[in-house]
């Protein structure tokens, strides 16, 4: 516990209290994600991402993203 609250850079104490379910006060997720080796979604929402579903997402986004460029420059016209 002292090991890894020093790494995260916080008073043992504070990481005492974040593993007894007290709010973590500042933002020191990345930090502590990093020294945890997991990735920050998975220290704050407790889930691993799937990849295949975080592709699918990024699919769907990038999608909605020439939709919007096809309507703008129709409205627009293109450049």
């Amino acid at each position: 516990m002292k090991e890894v609250a020093l790494q995260a850079g916080v008073p043992p104490s504070t990481y005492k209290e974040w593993e007894y379910g007290r709010a973590i006060q500042g933002e020191p997720y990345q930090s502590l994600a990093n020294v945890l080796g997991l990735p920050l979604t998975e220290l704050l929402n407790g889930t691993k991402d799937d990849p295949k579903t975080a592709a699918d997402r990024f699919k769907k986004a990038m999608k909605l993203l020439r939709d919007v460029e096809r309507d703008l420059q129709s409205l627009f016209g293109s450049d």
